[in-house]
């Protein structure tokens, strides 16, 4: 085992590195709380650091509604001992820090989405005549369907 859960294996050719996780589902309200209350950190040795423009993240949010694959968020799980000698538990993110910014953004009201019709959103002509109830609406605006269908699982993956 090398560092940071990756698996080291010598071929004939190349080494290889390989990495070990765990896949797992997180409710979008998880990732935003656990990102609101410090367990979810940035380590920079992982993240880019460019952070997406408002129609990226809005275009996130207008992906999920409707129902579109999102791609997985990869968290290092960190271990340690915690305050009186008990087990702390922290995540690092590994990949997905934009997407996690964009949905605590939109549950902290700071942009409202993008109405279908808009040219900001990258939709092909076909899908910009279809109904899209929340549109240029702030998450506080969303009634209580619309805020229960954005609360999906998002795929994560705990890496080892």
């Amino acid at each position: 085992m090398h560092d940071g859960g990756y698996l080291e294996t010598d071929s004939l050719d190349a080494r290889v590195l390989s990495m070990e996780y765990t896949p797992q589902k997180f409710s979008t309200d998880d990732l935003v709380a656990a990102w609101k209350d410090g367990s979810l950190k940035i380590n920079e040795e992982y993240q880019r650091g460019a952070e997406w423009t408002e129609a990226q993240a809005q275009g996130l949010i207008d992906s999920i509604f409707r129902k579109y694959p999102i791609p997985p968020i990869f968290l290092h799980q960190i271990h340690s001992k915690g305050l009186g000698g008990l087990e702390s538990t922290r995540y690092e993110i590994v990949d997905g820090q934009q997407r996690i910014r964009a949905l605590a953004d939109f549950r902290s009201d700071k942009f409202p989405l993008l109405e279908a019709s808009d040219k900001k959103l990258r939709l092909p002509n076909s899908l910009r005549n279809l109904p899209a109830p929340w549109g240029k609406r702030r998450f506080s605006d969303l009634d209580d369907q619309l805020r229960s269908d954005r609360k999906k699982s998002m795929s994560s993956s705990l890496v080892n």
